[in-house]
């Protein structure tokens, strides 16, 4: 449960429950060519649900990982309308399922690379750098594939940048690898962000 007890306030009356079961053991069958392949894997599976008034100008950079050795890491910037954080949370879930709630001050994110669209001419970032101090933690996020746009304007109305990171690094200076997911709403525009 992120922030400690399922409930992230965003200190406006506004606020959102908020857990995540980071995870889950996935089986099941894909159809290629006509035939059916098993398949199997981890899925991480998000629940959010409340007031998101907050939301309706800006955007958001959120970020998910799985770690190699078992833990996971969730992070998000909720932006306001310049593009300057305003709500900054995170949770480090260890690979035995304990809970760190980070602080802003707990982590740092910073993009490295930046991607433009030739569809909506949005730039996003591409790359980051996360680090956990208090975890000696540091992660370098890539997308797998640049162009994981979403243009959604003709059912949500916007327009945005989610898709798969690979994910290398160090912890205690040791490798540690995984993979990861990251959402990116805001940098479209008009219609390219918010709830």
């Amino acid at each position: 449960m992120h922030d400690g007890d399922g409930y992230v306030d965003y200190g406006n009356g506004t606020g959102s429950y908020y857990y995540s079961r980071t995870r889950m053991e996935v089986t099941g069958s894909l159809l290629v060519d006509g035939e059916a392949r098993p398949v199997t894997g981890e899925a991480w599976m998000d629940h959010q649900w409340g007031n998101f008034s907050t939301f309706s100008v800006g955007g958001w950079d959120w970020f998910s990982v799985q770690l190699d050795d078992g833990s996971d890491l969730m992070l998000y910037l909720v932006k306001d309308a310049a593009g300057n954080p305003t709500i900054v949370d995170g949770s480090l879930i260890a690979a035995d399922g304990s809970l760190t709630v980070l602080e802003p001050s707990d982590f740092v994110v910073t993009a490295t690379a930046e991607w433009t669209s030739a569809r909506s001419g949005a730039t996003y970032p591409a790359a980051w750098t996360v680090t956990v101090p208090a975890a000696d933690l540091e992660l370098r996020l890539e997308p797998t594939v640049p162009d994981q746009e979403l243009e959604t304007t003709a059912t949500t109305e916007v327009i945005y940048w989610e898709g798969e990171v690979t994910v290398v690094g160090t912890r205690g200076g040791d490798p540690i690898a995984g993979l990861g997911y990251v959402e990116l709403t805001g940098y479209a525009g008009p219609g390219g962000g918010g709830v």
